[in-house]
Parts: structure tokens; C-alpha cells; sequence
């Protein structure tokens, strides 16, 4: 029997019929990610090696299939931006200090394994000024204002200023890798820290955790001969 449509189909591996257009959005879909990763690639080795043809001999594709799916390298590197957002996985914005030692833990613990490439590459200059037209530094910085709240309301305009860009950098993964290179700190361990910090700036005690090695008690001293 003449099926209803005259569309050709093929059975997956599943047993779900699968289309021609099916097929061919997954290959799309295959060499966009291609040509993101290869950027990724380009920019975690150095920006200046950046540009359409040096992608496409990354990607193993044509210089026209890179323009086929980004106009212009400005294009390019903006969704590459948020390529590299999505590698890096989800980060919570706390909506209130109260939120900021659980949030901090999760975020930090996330950037402890997160690749060199893609760390690489988010430090980018292109990605950093990418970031920055797409309005994620602003937004970020909005976010650290709204958690802080009220706290900042006692602070001279200039010390607000810096309580806000000293928690933005405390909150960082750039944070992390420093604890990492520097200290034998844990994620857990470094987020209690940047957490008990930022208290310290808003003069605020904020919710300890358990996770910080308690130091051993004092040994006792021996007692002196002829003494009770």
C-alpha cells in the first residue's frame, strides 16, 4: 500500500522512522559543532592563530560550509562564546548571601574539572570582548549586586564599587585554579573561604560549613618534676 506522504524514510537503529530532512538537519547540526569545537581549539592555543580559513582546516570542512553557518568571524566567535557556556555547564547566580556557600561549592567543584581548552578559551581576548557586546559581564555584575543586597547600603559609593569587583573575582573560576596551583585546598574547602571572605567585606558573618579540616587540639605539655 502508497504511503499517505511522499516523503522517503528510513528505519533507525531504534526502530523510529527517520527522514531525509532528519538526516540531513543532524549532519547541519554535526558540522556546526565541528566548526565550534575548532574554534575552541584555535582560541585555547592562542587568538591570533584565529580566523574563517584557519577554522575550516580544524574543522576538516570547506571555507564556504564555515560561512554557510557564520556569516562573519564576529558571528563565529560570539557563538562559540556561548558553545563554550554550554561545556561549561549551568553556573548559579545565589539570589542572596544566605544561598552563596552552596551555589559557590557547586561552581567551584564544576571549574576544578573543567577542561584546559575550554578554560583556555574562555579567558580568550575574543571571548572576554564577546562576552562583554552580549551584555554577560553586566549581567554578571547586576547578579553580585542583587546578592549582596542590603549589605552594600552602609558602604561609601567607592567601597561599594570595590566590594562588588573583588566579589565578582572571588567567585570566579579564575578563583579556582588559583587555590588549585597554589594551595592543596578542595573545591568545598576553597568555597568556604571565598565565602567566610566576602562576609568579612560586608562585615557580615555568613553560614559556616563543616568542610575545613578542624586543627588538632594543642598536645599537652608534660608535667615538670616536683610539681602536683
Amino acid at each position: 500500500m502508497a504511503r499517505s506522504d511522499d516523503s522517503p524514510t528510513t528505519t533507525g537503529a531504534l526502530g523510529a522512522p527517520s527522514s531525509y530532512a532528519d538526516r540531513r538537519a543532524a549532519m547541519a547540526d554535526e558540522t556546526r559543532t565541528r566548526i565550534l569545537e575548532a574554534c575552541v581549539a584555535i582560541l585555547a592555543r592562542g587568538p591570533t592563530e584565529l580566523s574563517i580559513p584557519a577554522v575550516a582546516r580544524e574543522a576538516g570542512v570547506s571555507i564556504p560550509t564555515v560561512y554557510r553557518n557564520f556569516p562573519d568571524k564576529k558571528t563565529l566567535v560570539e557563538q562559540t562564546a556561548y558553545h563554550l557556556k554550554h561545556l561549561r555547564g549551568p553556573v548559579e547566580a545565589p539570589s542572596n548571601l544566605g544561598e552563596l556557600p552552596t551555589v559557590l561549592r557547586s561552581h567551584f567543584a564544576t571549574a576544578s574539572t573543567m577542561a584546559e581548552s575550554v578554560r583556555a578559551a574562555i579567558v580568550s581576548e575574543p571571548i572576554r570582548v564577546a562576552k562583554r557586546e552580549l551584555g554577560e559581564s553586566d549581567r554578571r555584575r547586576n547578579q553580585t549586586e542583587d546578592m549582596l543586597g542590603d549589605s552594600l547600603d552602609a558602604l561609601a559609593p567607592a567601597d561599594r564599587e570595590r566590594a562588588v569587583m573583588m566579589t565578582l573575582v572571588l567567585c570566579s573560576s579564575a578563583t579556582m585554579r588559583a587555590f588549585r596551583e597554589l594551595t592543596d585546598a578542595t573545591p568545598d574547602d576553597a568555597a568556604d573561604i571565598v565565602t567566610w571572605t566576602i562576609g568579612r567585606i560586608v562585615g557580615r558573618t555568613l553560614p559556616a560549613t563543616p568542610s575545613l579540616s578542624k586543627p588538632s587540639p594543642p598536645a599537652k605539655r608534660p608535667k615538670r618534676k616536683g610539681t602536683r
